[in-house]
């Protein structure tokens, strides 16, 4: 056998044993990963915790204590990939930044919050999710995206039942915002 060709084989046998030495580290961070990711960090209302902690922090004058609670419950929020939990995070960050003067940085939150609860209303088709975006966001006086969450809620209004219907029309009637006018949703 000549040099190269034992190189050669050599090459064969540890190129596929080196390949999965690496692979399966890999694979099982990408598995914990995912699980991670799938059971939501701890629970899907881990936020909730962290949340009335916040609150209760609040209410006694501990604002430190109720900060960094609300920075947990929006990282549970996070994870839990939750509408509700986004929007509830969002007005929590409002009570704070009333209670410590910081209202500019707490709209910015609420504002991240909303979105993100928007995108996932809009995801799961959740017509109470949107519109309850709609209204957190006409009370931050954001009238123009408060807009746009009324036409993402109009389509999902037409698909629905009459009361959700009305639904949709009451609160573009207590919004006062000129809604997209689609079939089937009378303004």
């Amino acid at each position: 056998m000549r040099r190269w060709e034992a190189i050669d084989w050599w090459i064969a046998v540890i190129s596929p044993l080196g390949c999965l030495l690496l692979a399966v580290p890999l694979f099982a961070a990408l598995n914990h990963v995912s699980m991670r990711v799938q059971t939501g960090a701890a629970s899907p209302t881990a936020w909730l915790d962290a949340r009335h902690q916040a609150d209760q922090a609040l209410a006694t004058g501990r604002f430190g204590d109720a900060i960094r609670a609300s920075n947990e419950a929006y990282a549970e929020a996070l994870a839990s990939r939750q509408w509700l939990a986004m929007l509830e995070v969002g007005d929590l960050a409002i009570r704070i930044g009333d209670a410590t003067g910081s209202r500019t940085a707490a709209q910015t939150r609420a504002r991240e919050c909303y979105w993100s609860a928007l995108l996932r209303a809009r995801r799961d088709g959740a017509l109470e999710g949107v519109l309850r975006v709609a209204e957190a966001f006409a009370r931050l006086g954001d009238r123009e995206i408060a807009q746009q969450a009324l036409e993402v809620a109009a389509p999902l209004a037409e698909r629905r039942s009459p009361e959700a219907r009305e639904r949709y029309r009451s609160t573009v009637e207590r919004l006062r915002i000129r809604p997209l006018t689609l079939t089937g949703v009378a303004r």
